[in-house]
């Protein structure tokens, strides 16, 4: 029985892993997905439905399973505040695990300095993931709440599946010399290919949209270069793994480091042509975006920058560029 066969089986006849005896999550162990729970436009035509990018057709669950056991990475991308994300990103490991692979999952949350705290936490508890967010100080990172994200991580050690940090801490970032050009090599020949005009000017019109249009032109140069290290340091992370590369890795990210024209699939073809991928980016609905080529636009891109995209609910209708602008008064207020 191939690989596709065995997963495909796996999904629509939830095949459970003895792991999921322990005290952890059940998403697993599901023959569909879960339940939607974000509250906002619940009725909203494309909640639930998953587009193939690639074919330009809307699949189901186990098709896009069908094809992700063949590929060797994973990029299950997200909107970091948004339940849901998380509850399809674990069903998701559930699925793919139970098929047989055991994927390391690796998290641009967890920053690289951190990778001793999560060896150290789950030597001393496998399966304790209360001592996992202790470990790693969540609370202190800036990440929304350990609450959000608990799925993913019962799923990651309810499978004994290897935890992998991919993030750059502040502390690293601020002491990289962002003073050179952006397509500077620095002290990582990596980043010397420059980027093609139009991947420049997609980046920086996402950076501009980001923070809501109050980074000066000035800043565009070392903001792109700061991306490009933590594409380029997630990248690194997936293909690393020595003997248990075969089982390929899955990506725990925002969206946006999923993008398939700048983001990590562009610095792993890099890196290694060879190497099979495919993104998922998990996308809450908009109001009146009711086709996936509606969320190209607002993505600022000609097409879709992913395989697939996986449509939920929305968790929330703040402004985040209100909220962007108060924390700016504060900033200013606390300097005079």
């Amino acid at each position: 029985m191939t690989a596709a066969v065995v997963l495909l089986v796996a999904a629509t006849d939830a095949v459970a892993s003895p792991w999921w005896g322990r005290g952890a999550s059940d998403l697993g162990a599901m023959k569909e997905p879960p339940a939607l729970e974000s509250p906002l436009a619940r009725d909203h035509p494309l909640v639930g439905r998953i587009f193939d990018v690639r074919h330009a057709r809307f699949v189901t669950s186990a098709e896009m399973l069908a094809t992700f056991s063949r590929v060797r990475l994973l990029l299950l991308g997200e909107q970091h505040d948004n339940v849901d994300h998380h509850r399809l990103q674990a069903w998701l490991i559930g699925a793919i695990s139970s098929g047989g692979r055991r994927p390391r999952v690796v998290f641009e949350m967890i920053d690289t300095d951190k990778q001793g705290d999560v060896d150290r936490s789950l030597q001393a508890s496998p399966y304790g993931v209360d001592q996992l967010g202790s470990a790693l100080e969540w609370q202190k990172s800036g990440w929304p709440p350990f609450e959000i994200y608990r799925p993913v991580f019962e799923a990651a050690v309810s499978w004994q599946l290897p935890i992998v940090a991919a993030g750059l801490s502040r502390k690293r970032l601020a002491a990289a010399d962002f003073s050179a050009a952006e397509n500077a090599a620095g002290d990582d020949p990596a980043l010397a290919r420059p980027l093609p005009a139009r991947v420049r000017a997609a980046m920086a019109a996402e950076i501009g949209d980001s923070h809501c249009g109050y980074a000066p032109e000035s800043m565009i140069a070392p903001m792109i270069t700061v991306q490009r290290r933590r594409d380029l340091a997630m990248a690194r992370a997936l293909l690393a793994g020595g003997r248990s590369a075969a089982e390929g890795a899955l990506l725990i990210a925002g969206f946006g480091h999923a993008r398939s024209d700048y983001g990590v699939p562009m610095v792993l073809h890099d890196l290694d042509p060879s190497v099979s991928v495919r993104s998922l980016a998990i996308l809450e609905v908009q109001p009146g975006a009711e086709e996936p080529a509606d969320y190209a636009e607002s993505l600022r891109a000609e097409t879709l920058p992913f395989d697939y995209v996986w449509f939920t609910p929305r968790g929330k209708d703040d402004d985040p560029c209100e909220e962007f602008r108060q924390q700016l008064e504060e900033m200013r207020g606390k300097r005079g």
